[in-house]
């Protein structure tokens, strides 16, 4: 199954339909499985060991051993630090050098990112602007022409190479921004609508599409 996106201008006014290319865009690339290997990569990627224990070595106290091996009644016993003991040393805890850090394939992950672009062509929720022209950076115009194509929250801003675009739309609360290059499954999914700006349609279709 193919799909189709609207194209807008600045002002709201829907200028055409046209057909999403479908080595990028089909109902055939969606697999669920895939976007949450991708996302839950992702998410293990950033994430930051901040727990961290001491061990047996690092903490306060003497190393001597507290009484004899023999003739106490008692079992053998090493110095204080020891994790049997009260205030001792933590056996096998969390370390703030564990890695979490997850690898996917190249081809997985562009698969992964067709994915997500054609579940979210699915459920109508991809929408273009031909075009932004600002003299200079204006997030109210920002504003203004998400306001004309009815997006107020949770929208993905997908452009290509234009610092003037992203710091435009940057600073509304409800909107992030990314390059065509950049655009990751998580960004996709999270979003509620996602808005290609210029040629930032054709730069994903370029950069995902399948290798013959």
């Amino acid at each position: 199954m193919s799909f189709t996106i609207d194209i807008f201008n600045q002002q709201g006014k829907k200028t055409k339909t046209i057909d999403l290319d479908t080595s990028v865009f089909a109902s055939e690339n969606i697999n669920n499985d895939l976007m949450y290997q991708f996302v839950r990569l992702q998410q293990a990627n950033s994430r930051i060991a901040i727990a961290s224990t001491k061990n047996r070595g690092e903490g306060n106290g003497s190393g001597k051993k507290l009484y004899k091996q023999k003739g106490n009644a008692a079992g053998r016993v090493g110095d204080k630090k020891s994790p049997l003991r009260k205030k001792g040393g933590i056996a096998r805890g969390p370390r703030s050098n564990r890695n979490f850090s997850l690898s996917m394939p190249k081809k997985m992950r562009k698969a992964s990112l067709r994915s997500a672009l054609s579940f979210k062509a699915s459920q109508e929720g991809l929408v273009a602007l031909d075009s932004f022209d600002v003299s200079k950076i204006s997030t109210k115009s920002a504003l203004s022409t998400l306001k004309n194509i009815q997006l107020d929250r949770s929208v993905l801003v997908v452009v290509h190479d234009s610092i003037e675009t992203i710091k435009s739309y940057r600073n509304l609360p409800f909107v992030d921004v990314v390059d065509a290059l950049y655009v990751s499954v998580f960004d996709v999914l999270k979003a509620k609508k996602v808005l290609f700006v210029g040629e930032a349609l054709d730069k994903i279709v370029e950069y995902n599409k399948k290798k013959a």
